[in-house]
Parts: structure tokens; sequence; C-alpha cells
């Protein structure tokens, strides 16, 4: 039951939910927000597959990979699902900017985190490397949305 639970709030981090998200604000109309939040999934992967090209870590449970793309899925470091429900969760706190919403949302993106560590897909240090990049590129992707906005 308990990895169920680790299973669902994983997806927090996928990107089917984030790009759903992007897809709700764009239908709402609210271009801010969709830029925002498309500038920073555009930034992490870059930031991912760079790091990923260069450095090579192993996942606690070992994946094969055949090709290059499979090579850079198979990198444990850093948590690209760290890094998206990070980047998802401070341009949304920073948007709706309710006091309940932050409450909900840190205990969120910390289960996210916890869950790619006890699912054995990340080591500590790479969901901790993953929640530093998205603080990061989150605060960039804000910066570079409201320059363009």
């Amino acid at each position: 039951m308990i990895n169920e639970f680790l299973q669902d709030m994983k997806a927090l981090g996928g990107l089917p939910i984030y790009v759903i998200i992007i897809a709700l604000f764009l239908t709402m109309g609210d271009f801010i927000i969709s830029t925002a939040l498309t500038i920073g999934l555009v930034i992490s992967y870059a930031v991912t597959i760079g790091i990923r090209s260069v450095y090579f870590k192993e996942r606690p449970k070992k994946v094969k990979y055949k090709t290059k793309l499979e090579k850079l899925d198979a990198s444990s470091f850093p948590s690209m699902h760290t890094i998206r429900v990070v980047v998802l969760g401070i341009i949304l706190a920073t948007a709706i900017s309710t006091p309940l919403f932050s409450i909900l949302a840190i205990p969120c993106i910390i289960l996210a985190a916890y869950a790619r560590v006890k699912l054995k897909r990340h080591h500590l240090i790479d969901v901790a490397a993953g929640a530093v990049f998205g603080i990061l590129i989150a605060l960039v992707s804000i910066w570079i949305t409201n320059l363009i906005f």
C-alpha cells in the first residue's frame, strides 16, 4: 500500500502531469503561468541532458542501456522528477500565492522526491541536487517570463 502511494506521489514530478497543467493554464487563457512552466520545462531538460551527457551515475536499481538516449535515461544524477516537481510547485505557488497552496505544495514536493529514493530510482544526493536545480530553474523561468510579459 505504501509503495502504491509512493508511485502516485512520484507522478507529480512526471512529464504527463506537468504538460496537463500547462495545457490547463493555456485553456484558461493564462499565458503568463503557462509560459513560465514551459520555459521551466525546457530549461530543466537542457540542464539534465547537459549534465547527464558528461556525467553518468548508475541508479540504485541499475538500468540497462544500449543507445546514448537510453544511457541518458538510465543516469541517476540529477533527478529530473524532482526538478520538475520543484519547478512546478514554485511557479504555481508564486502564481497562486495563497498560504494554503504553499502549505499543500511543500509536502507534495517532499513526498515526490522521497518516492524517487524509496523506489530505488535515485540516491539522496540525486534528489537533493534536483531540488537545488529546480529552485534555480524556477527562479530563472519566472524572471524570463517577467521580461517577456
